[in-house]
């Protein structure tokens, strides 16, 4: 599988062999007895691993490692003329931030560009688990993407997604399958770090054979298994943790948390663009002195607008400060836990000898403002300039195009729930969502009956939601939303997690038709519709998930979006796509919307949204 020799670019792959062959001359550097590379200059260090600041430090490297921890007063003897001397100015130096866990793909930035973003904002690895991009094209595609994201001096950790499609069951219309073999080949190409999020969990606590093998084939290989758990059921979560899933991010109460630590796993908490869980969980671990060494800040999905204009990893810290944590126990919660469970802390989150030289300098530890970053001994930012250049994009992800199957759709009526001629109302179970919460409600609802049709009740925020095959020319799964707050205009979209069918929502069918031909016509992306007017427009042109332009153009249409959102009346507007792109999603609970039609998860059957008419 690795036909163009890419392991050699895999961390920690290309880490431990640099660090082999350069023992000698670090142990030389560390002496004394050979210049460094690279000192950083009278600095406060976080000590993530003492717990501490120490001041009037110098952090000596050479090579990309970190060799020495002097003071400030004493590291003359290891700067020659070659040198590069950075001085921090009593700046707290910390350990290059670590997300966990996120999907690439919900930023809608390819990985050389979102890559320049986190280091930017000192986030120097992540761990990414593409099953967005694999459901949407299968191997090629997840290849393609793995290709052009370790080849970044961010370093990025590919997970094998353990579920594609996300669920066995017989609601969805995937378009792609991993089987336990593809699987075996991935976890065994050296190109991946471990097995991603588990979703499909009833399969698991269920014993079936395929996901078993799966889970079988990460154990016997040594290899870290994600978990991916929205239920509180004590049976189900013994069942569960006991099978290897290693860690949650799903927990949405204290409670919940607090039950998987007890259990033996590592808890992740969401700070992310819409799933931000922490905000809840985070003050009652606080507030009941509970040890969090087990547990990791992360963001799991984040938009390309926070990125630009709130930060990453930087930002999240920030947050759990703001929330009462105190800041070094904040920074180890992105730094040195990670890296433990990682099986990753003999190279990365903490500053100290051996260690890569993943270096981010702060101007205080609350404002969590950014200065300069290293990473792996280069400066990759500084004082608001991105410094590195060698951010590489690759032909085989820029060339991939998009299945866009669809069966015909002549007018509204294919994209309408049609009742009779002879009702004026209609009860309906809607898909009811929160915003900040990923599991759903079933809701009923009254809507008004229109020639026919049960339709949208824009004044009692009703939304229309209608699931197009994109594959295969198959069906159309037609529903009802409440709770997103949209009262008028339409939106198509590419996105449809996690088997990324075509998905319209919207107030109006005129406008969800329009905006569909436009989705067509563009092949992949976001399209935004109001008065059979087309109002935005996002390109994603890889794959329906990622664009190929530069973040900043990116970053712009995203933003048209956001406004059309609130002009919509959304009141969360940069919350929202990431709950309608979740409206498909049949492993959290506990109604959602495919090609087959509405669908109860807990039962995995398809049901009628229509209940009464009169």
């Amino acid at each position: 599988m690795d036909k163009h020799g890419l392991k050699g670019l895999v961390f920690p792959r290309w880490a431990i062999g640099k660090f082999l062959e350069t023992l000698p001359q670090l142990i030389e550097v560390a002496g004394g007895l050979r210049k460094a590379d690279l000192v950083v200059r009278n600095v406060n260090l976080v000590d993530v691993a003492g717990g501490r600041v120490v001041g009037n430090v110098s952090i000596v490297a050479y090579s990309g490692f970190i060799t020495a921890l002097v003071s400030a007063s004493d590291d003359k003897v290891y700067i020659g003329p070659s040198t590069m001397v950075i001085n921090g100015g009593g700046s707290y130096a910390a350990p290059g931030f670590i997300d966990a866990h996120v999907h690439v793909e919900t930023s809608f930035l390819r990985p050389s560009e979102f890559s320049k973003l986190a280091l930017m904002h000192g986030t120097t690895m992540i761990v990414t688990d593409p099953h967005d991009i694999a459901n949407a094209g299968g191997l090629k595609h997840l290849l393609a993407f793995t290709e052009e994201a370790i080849r970044q001096p961010l370093k990025v950790l590919v997970q094998v997604p353990s579920c594609v499609p996300p669920t066995r069951s017989e609601v969805d219309n995937p378009g792609y399958t991993l089987s336990v073999k593809d699987v075996e080949e991935l976890l065994d190409s050296g190109l991946f770090h471990s097995l991603g999020e588990f979703m499909d969990y009833a399969s698991v606590v269920n014993r079936d054979p395929e996901a078993l093998g799966k889970i079988k084939a990460a154990l016997l290989r040594g290899m870290l298994i994600y978990g991916h758990l929205p239920s509180p059921d004590d049976r189900v979560l013994n069942a569960y943790s006991s099978l290897g899933a290693s860690s949650c991010h799903e927990s949405t109460s204290l409670d919940e948390a607090l039950g998987k630590l007890t259990h033996g796993m590592w808890v992740m908490l969401r700070f992310g663009s819409a799933w931000r869980d922490g905000e809840v969980i985070l003050p009652g671990l606080i507030k009941g002195g509970y040890d969090l060494d087990r547990v990791i800040l992360v963001t799991d999905d984040v938009s390309v607008m926070d990125l630009v204009e709130h930060g990453y990893m930087d930002r999240v810290v920030k947050d759990a400060v703001e929330l009462g944590l105190d800041p070094v126990d904040a920074v180890k919660l992105v730094t040195i836990n990670p890296a433990t469970y990682l099986r990753l802390d003999n190279l990365v989150g903490v500053l100290a000898p051996g260690r890569l030289a993943d270096i981010v300098l702060l101007r205080d530890l609350r404002g969590l403002e950014v200065d300069t970053v290293v990473v792996n001994g280069n400066v990759a930012y500084h004082n608001g300039q991105l410094m590195l250049r060698d951010f590489q994009e690759t032909g085989t992800l820029t060339s991939l195009g998009l299945t866009f199957n669809i069966p015909v759709i002549r007018g509204l009526d294919d994209l309408a729930v049609r009742v009779g001629e002879d009702y004026s109302e209609a009860l309906v179970l809607a898909i009811g969502v929160e915003y900040g919460v990923t599991v759903t409600r079933k809701v009923k609802v009254k809507v008004p009956v229109v020639n026919g049709i049960a339709a949208p009740n824009p004044d009692s925020d009703v939304a229309y939601v209608a699931v197009i095959d994109k594959y295969r020319a198959g069906g159309v799964g037609k529903g009802f939303v409440t709770g997103l707050g949209l009262r008028r205009g339409a939106l198509a979209q590419s996105m449809g997690r996690d088997t990324h069918n075509i998905l319209v929502i919207g107030a109006d069918l005129g406008d969800m038709y329009t905006a569909l031909r436009e989705l067509e016509r563009i092949r992949g992306g976001v399209v935004a519709v109001s008065n059979g007017e087309v109002k935005c427009r996002l390109r994603l042109s890889i794959g329906g998930l990622m664009s190929n332009e530069p973040f900043t153009k990116v970053y712009h249409e995203a933003k048209c979006l956001e406004d059309f959102l609130r002009y919509c009346g959304a009141p969360n507007p940069r919350m929202a796509p990431f709950h309608i792109s979740i409206l498909t999603l049949t492993v959290i609970p506990e109604v959602r919307v495919t090609p087959k039609g509405l669908v109860d998860v807990k039962s995995l059957t398809i049901i009628n949204p229509i209940l009464e008419v009169r």
